[in-house]
């Protein structure tokens, strides 16, 4: 029981530590493209 529930701990930090790096990765894929189109 003590392993699964850690399993599933570490599943859901594994899980947001994901999102926001996504959340990170997306931005600055936004703020590349605002910077893009006001250059051009």
């Amino acid at each position: 029981m003590f392993q699964a529930r850690y399993l599933f701990v570490s599943l859901v930090q594994g899980y947001a530590d994901y999102s926001t790096l996504y959340a990170g990765h997306m931005d600055g894929i936004m703020k590349s493209m605002v910077v893009r189109a006001i250059r051009t």
